[in-house]
């Protein structure tokens, strides 16, 4: 490149190698770092850590300004950072990484959530945006129900966006689960709040709604007992209570009002059956002196079904009241398909909750054997979805989407009706083996989900290892047009004219709903009745 009459030759004059070489082999090294736990120090260069981090830059320049204002000639000797908030082993990962842009994490899934966690805060602390990337990238391939809060806490700590919104719908969509993880106790009241009043949380009843509201209020008591010897997990929960001191600091007015009492605003007790109102309910308010929650108990005791059905409000995350569904008006159509569309889906990428990365996607899925996806801000064409060569779709009939999995069931033509892909790559993951002929429906049931089929069965599948956990086609009348899941029931209806019902934890035959009819039932609809 030619630049004022001179031939300019972009290029590195080192390897990266050669400094990792130096760093490992202790050459030049001019800065020494102590950690929490070892007498011996992490030697690294300062210009390799302060082009890393900008608050590592401002320490050591800081230390070098100190040692010349002493006139002790710091800049020409080792600048020397204790760092007693960091521990020594940890310390020596992070400097790792900032020559190697490796981490080296414990096999172990407990010590690797721990370095995961620690690494979090660090990489918070010092502003390094390439280690927050890989820590946000490490800990979603360890997100499960057992370390789901933890992580959620931690991401929001160490501000890493999208390592929040993953967990958060994750939170959501296994709630019943979460909840009873040492982690959820040690969620902020907000995050919790913000859970319990999200539309889309998932749980078989409000029982397990006020339960984990009960757990993580009474957890200053029981919490530090309870888990005294447990895992690491339980331990750092008993340290980060003990760090709030007497209990007492943190009630609320008088009367002995704890932490969290204002949750309990988000638990419908109109949807909570009589019987655990009169003796489950009533008794936690006697014993904690919790006079609100009695008095919403006497007040849920003299509704009437009907009035219960009115008077439990939606969730506060994303319902449209009636005003604003009068107020829809015609905003663009989504044109592309070249048959009838059939089933409709939406996904959020992670990222995309608060707007910063994009906007939601609308899946549809057509009779023309097409699966596509549209923006739904835009609502642009964003990609489709194609089987291999040797596989036909056929007519798409349902869709379901599971974090950023779809599964979609279609028209038996070659490869199977049911299939699963990945929205995230728009690639697809495999056929899913078992159903005989078309997939008219798909419903999600907190791990697992349910499949009807036109060849009168239904099946239940694991939407981690997509494989057939159970199959029930004993008493099934007809092929499987409609299905919902409620709590532990599957409710079903066909071209038999009729809606069934199974209790899956009964084992037994389904039985038929009363008011049959001459022709085939299409859609079913729930609502919440006395006992959720």
């Amino acid at each position: 490149m030619e630049k004022g009459g001179l031939c300019e030759v972009k290029a590195h004059a080192w390897d990266d190698t050669v400094l990792q070489e130096m760093y490992r082999n202790g050459e030049l090294c001019d800065v020494s770092l102590h950690g929490r736990g070892s007498e011996f120090a992490c030697r690294a260069h300062r210009v390799c850590l302060a082009g890393a981090s900008p608050v590592l830059r401002r320490m050591i320049a800081w230390e070098m300004e100190r040692g010349d204002r002493a006139g002790g000639g710091c800049g020409d000797h080792t600048v020397m950072l204790v760092l007693p908030e960091v521990g020594a082993e940890l310390l020596q990962i992070f400097v790792e990484f900032i020559y190697t842009g490796t981490v080296a994490l414990d096999a172990a899934t407990g010590g690797k959530l721990e370095t995961i966690t620690e690494l979090g805060r660090l990489a918070n602390f010092f502003d390094v945006a390439a280690l927050r990337a890989v820590v946000e990238a490490e800990a979603a391939a360890v997100l499960d129900t057992r370390t789901c809060a933890e992580l959620l806490g931690m991401s929001i700590e160490c501000s890493l966006g999208l390592l929040q919104d993953r967990c958060a719908h994750f939170a959501l969509d296994h709630f019943s689960s979460v909840s009873l993880t040492p982690g959820f106790l040690l969620l902020g009241e907000d995050v919790v709040a913000s859970l319990l009043g999200d539309d889309r949380l998932t749980c078989s009843g409000e029982e397990e709604v006020y339960n984990a509201v009960v757990r993580w209020v009474t957890a200053g008591w029981d919490g530090p007992r309870h888990w005294d010897e447990a895992d690491g997990c339980g331990k750092r929960l008993r340290s980060s209570l003990d760090h709030h001191g007497d209990w007492e600091e943190g009630l609320l007015g008088s009367g002995g009002r704890e932490r969290g009492r204002a949750l309990f605003g988000h638990v419908r007790f109109a949807l909570l059956g009589e019987e655990y109102l009169s003796r489950r309910v009533r008794s936690d308010a006697m014993e904690h002196g919790w006079a609100d929650v009695a008095s919403a108990v006497d007040w849920a005791l003299t509704l009437t079904p009907l009035e219960r059905r009115a008077a439990a409000p939606a969730r506060s995350g994303s319902g449209l009241s009636l005003e604003d569904l009068r107020s829809l008006a015609l905003k663009s159509e989504l044109r592309g398909h070249a048959g009838a569309v059939e089933a409709l889906a939406c996904w959020c990428p992670p990222g995309c909750m608060e707007g910063r990365h994009g906007s939601h996607l609308l899946v549809s899925g057509s009779r023309d054997g097409s699966i596509r996806l549209w923006d739904a801000e835009t609502s642009s064409l964003r990609g489709a979805l194609e089987l291999p060569r040797q596989m036909a779709l056929g007519s798409v009939y349902s869709l379901l989407v599971v974090g950023d999995k779809l599964f979609s069931g279609s028209q038996n033509k070659s490869g199977g009706p049911l299939h699963a892909w990945c929205l995230a790559t728009l690639c697809h993951e495999g056929a899913m083996e078992g159903h005989t002929d078309a997939v008219m429906s798909l419903q999600q049931c907190g791990e697992t989900f349910f499949s009807g089929s036109w060849d009168r069965s239904i099946r239940e599948w694991s939407t981690a290892g997509r494989s057939c956990l159970r199959v029930y086609s004993e008493g099934v009348a007809a092929p499987v047009l409609n299905m919902m899941v409620c709590g532990r029931s599957v409710v079903f209806s066909g071209t038999s004219g009729c809606a069934q019902v199974w209790r899956l934890d009964e084992g037994a035959e389904p039985a038929f709903l009363e008011e049959e009819t001459h022709s085939s039932v299409l859609c079913i609809a729930a609502c919440s009745g006395p006992t959720g």
